[in-house]
């Protein structure tokens, strides 16, 4: 079954503290729990995960922190620094997949690093991001693996160097 937790910072392996004080009740799809659904594809079983929709949350195939991490904002150009690390603070107590965080945390990470240069103040910022990303891959490798091809595979990792 695929692996999802509650928040990030109930994945075994990851020191987490929460930048800022959260109030996790009051986000959409912090109670979300997923379905599991069974199939067959080239002739092998493989279960996926549904998640419900209703009272603000989206459903179907992505957690609440997938959503965070891909559809929070159209362009996240414009908008303020503290808005992203506010929404990086909030998906992580949402409910997802491993992927989910480390797309959601090296989403904000490459955001902010490219604005580095004209706000220096947010290199800490980064630095602590691509921690917590290194953290979170070292726990759980599949976090930012590629399984797609059956080769495995890492992906890009900002915090990585690569």
């Amino acid at each position: 079954m695929p692996d999802w937790f509650r928040r990030f910072g109930d994945i075994a392996g990851v020191l987490y503290t929460p930048r800022e004080q959260i109030d996790r009740s009051s986000l959409v799809g912090c109670d979300d729990v997923p379905e599991v659904h069974t199939f067959r594809f080239d002739g092998q079983p493989k279960e996926t995960l549904s998640w419900p929709a209703g009272n603000g949350s989206r459903g179907g195939s992505a957690s609440p922190a997938h959503y965070r991490a891909f559809s929070a904002f159209r362009d996240t150009r414009d908008v303020p620094a503290a808005a992203l690390l506010r929404n990086v603070s909030e998906g992580l107590e949402l409910p997802g997949e491993p992927t989910d965080y480390h797309f959601l945390i090296q989403g904000c990470a490459a955001e902010l690093w490219r604005r580095c240069r004209k706000e220096p103040d947010l290199v800490g910022e980064v630095e602590r991001l691509c921690w917590l990303d290194i953290g979170l891959i070292q726990a759980r490798p599949d976090a930012a693996s590629d399984v797609t091809t059956g080769r495995g595979g890492f992906t890009r990792s900002p915090g990585s160097g690569s």
